[in-house]
């Protein structure tokens, strides 16, 4: 794989999120179910599942503000904060 900015439409890529780069937003466009967590201090570390668009289930790691209030099997809704994403090509 190679990290790259220029990409072409339809090209096959894979993104990188970082747990920080998903932040609780009511109007977020992505949404998923709380599976676990752990309060750490500065943050509440959240396990969330999402289903993607091809219908497969898959673990997201979000860092939640501890002032937030998460329990298991709540869904919430997140956005992404595009400055924290990596979009590499398949090479």
């Amino acid at each position: 794989m190679r990290h790259t900015h220029c990409m072409c439409a339809g090209e096959e890529v894979c993104i990188s999120i970082r747990p920080d780069s998903l932040e609780m937003d009511e109007k977020g466009q992505l949404e998923g179910m709380v599976k676990q967590f752990t309060y750490t201090g500065e943050a509440i570390d959240v396990v969330i599942t999402v289903t993607t668009s091809l219908g497969k289930e898959e673990d997201l790691l979000v860092h939640v503000h501890p002032e937030e209030n998460v329990n298991i099997g709540d869904v919430i809704r997140f956005k992404v904060l595009p400055n924290f994403v990596a979009v590499v090509k398949n090479d």
